[in-house]
């Protein structure tokens, strides 16, 4: 008889990744619930972390491809301006719909650097699914470098 596991199977190129073996179940080859927590942790900071070829116009126009992969510049954003956050937004939302098919029910909030000029930081609240089981998951993110976040939940 089989049984309904919580978790999931360790992505390829989470396999591949020599730095992921901290990941909780991999050596099993089936994440745990925490493991695939870290690995689409990974995922959304490699994401937010690269720089897509495309304008913000090309990018949500477009449908995306792995050549697209990561999100527009955006440097030059002011946090302060309402038109700015929405299309940072929507960008976020439109590249983890299309390159974490993990995550479900997208919602970004964006929050300024210490100047509070500039967009760096974000939150990302999403379903998470894990198998046939859902969760309620969020993650703090950087534009810049890997989220500190991200060094607690890999044990590091």
């Amino acid at each position: 008889m089989s049984r309904i596991h919580s978790g999931g199977m360790v992505p390829l190129f989470d396999r591949l990744g020599m730095e992921l073996e901290n990941f909780d179940g991999i050596e099993n080859n089936f994440l745990t619930p925490n493991g695939v927590e870290q690995s689409v942790l990974s995922e959304l900071n490699k994401l937010t972390t690269t720089r897509s070829r495309l304008t913000f116009d090309e990018y949500l126009e477009n449908d995306l491809t792995v050549l697209d992969y990561g999100l527009p510049d955006f440097t030059g954003f002011s946090a302060q301006n309402d038109e700015h956050r929405r299309l940072v937004k929507s960008v976020i939302i439109k590249a983890i719909e299309c390159y974490e098919p993990r995550l479900k029910e997208v919602s970004i909030s964006i929050t300024p650097n210490s100047s509070k000029k500039h967009i760096s930081y974000f939150g990302v609240e999403a379903t998470l699914i894990l198998g046939k089981e859902f969760q309620r998951v969020s993650f703090p993110l950087s534009s810049a470098n890997k989220s500190p976040y991200f060094n607690n939940i890999q044990g590091g």
